[in-house]
């Protein structure tokens, strides 16, 4: 009976975890071509690009699509195409460099407060719990506006409010793991704390860390334009997805391509990082 039971379950079970694989190798597959091709796009923008993205030319401003112009042009007469082409290299900029910045700041602050504890994890912890007391989105525009748009500022304010979430990840993964056998084993054969840190301990979390940056490079990407369309990010004439947005709003009607290719950009760049990331997170689940 235990054997029949063994040879009916396990053909299933085998063809669950075939078709799981293949589920998680097509998400994989899709976000990966997704994202490769706005990488290619941001890349090679200028050969692509047929027009300046900045210069204006008042003559042709809110042209249709043609063949001149296929997603025909803004009000100031700027080619929409090109500005989208453009614009993916900011938008980018966007979802890598305040990401890897709290990233890196993160695994430094909660390696130190998770590993060390006592006096060094109170001291953090209680920064982390002050910036913690104020909502992220809140704090931010609370930056930005007092710094002043513009994307170096707005990046700043994202680093500020945005590593507290990477300090505390990190922090609980090391408190998990520090007490394990092979950790102390090192720390008594005389490895110093940072060799213990960074041979050690980081390889063991450091994959959660990437899994959740990869959904907070999504965040930043969708923050970055949202603070752009309220005039506290890029500022004009930059050609960035949300600002092109926000320049689109008044004259969704008669050019609609205004708003919507650059809608569907962001669209397109958040769902291929968000694949990614949650095809990321099956195969490093145990079991995966």
């Amino acid at each position: 009976m235990i054997d029949g039971a063994r040879v009916a379950v396990g053909p299933g079970g085998a063809t669950r975890r075939a078709g799981r694989r293949v589920r998680l190798s097509a998400g994989v597959g899709l976000g990966t071509a997704m994202l490769a091709a706005i990488v290619f796009v941001a890349a090679f923008a200028p050969e692509l690009a047929r027009y300046d993205p900045i210069k204006t030319d008042l003559a042709a401003s809110l042209q249709g699509p043609s063949p001149a112009h296929p997603l025909g042009t803004d009000n100031f007469g700027r080619d929409i195409l090109t500005r989208l082409l453009y614009g993916a290299r900011v938008d980018l900029q966007i979802g890598v460099l305040p990401t890897g910045a709290t990233f890196v700041a993160g695994v430094v602050i909660g390696s130190a407060a998770g590993y060390y504890g006592g006096l060094v994890d109170g001291i953090l912890m209680r920064i982390v719990d002050v910036s913690m007391a104020f909502p992220f989105y809140v704090l931010v525009i609370a930056i930005v506006a007092m710094l002043g748009p513009g994307l170096g500022n707005m990046y700043l304010a994202m680093i500020l409010a945005g590593w507290v979430s990477y300090a505390r990840l990190f922090r609980g993964e090391i408190l998990t793991v520090k007490n394990l056998e092979y950790i102390q084993g090192a720390a008594a054969i005389g490895a110093s704390d940072l060799r213990v840190i960074r041979r050690h301990l980081l390889p063991n979390v450091i994959t959660v860390g990437i899994i959740f940056a990869m959904s907070d490079a999504v965040l930043n990407i969708l923050l970055g334009g949202a603070l752009s369309f309220l005039g506290l990010g890029v500022q004009a004439p930059t050609p960035e997805w949300g600002l092109m947005i926000a320049e689109g709003r008044d004259f969704l009607l008669t050019s609609p391509a205004m708003v919507v290719a650059p809608g569907v950009a962001l669209l397109w760049l958040g769902v291929a990082l968000n694949l990614l990331g949650d095809r990321l997170a099956d195969r490093l689940r145990p079991g995966g």
